[in-house]
């Protein structure tokens, strides 16, 4: 019986002593425990930043896409307007050479000229 009120008592202690230290280990570590939340926080906060940052360089990108898209087709235009010119020079050549038409080719030639010319 004895024993029994002795390892009561000590049970009893040892419950009071972990609760009082757990109790102290939550008060030592509070500010560490603020600490880690606060992380958490500003972890959150730097990954809405990152993805707003993707979606602004997403967006960047689909205006660039139609800049080279600009860029592009101005280029085909220039090369089939070589191409033109080039074909009429030839076969304004051709002509030259055997004195025929001169006048219509260089009229169709000065008609390629920017100012003159309907198509673009």
């Amino acid at each position: 019986m004895r024993y029994d009120i002795i390892a009561f008592a000590l049970i009893t202690l040892i419950a009071i002593g972990s609760l009082a230290y757990s109790a102290y280990s939550f008060f030592r570590h509070k500010k560490l425990l603020k600490t880690v939340v606060e992380l958490y926080i500003a972890r959150s906060a730097l990954e809405d930043m990152i993805a707003n940052q993707a979606l602004n360089k997403e967006e960047h990108i689909d205006q660039n896409d139609g800049f080279v898209k600009f860029l592009s087709d101005s280029r085909e235009w220039a090369f089939d307007y070589i191409d033109k010119v080039q074909q009429i020079i030839f076969v304004l050549k051709e002509k030259y050479d055997s004195k025929k038409a001169l006048d219509e080719q260089l009229k169709e030639l000065f008609n390629m000229l920017p100012e003159n010319n309907k198509e673009k």
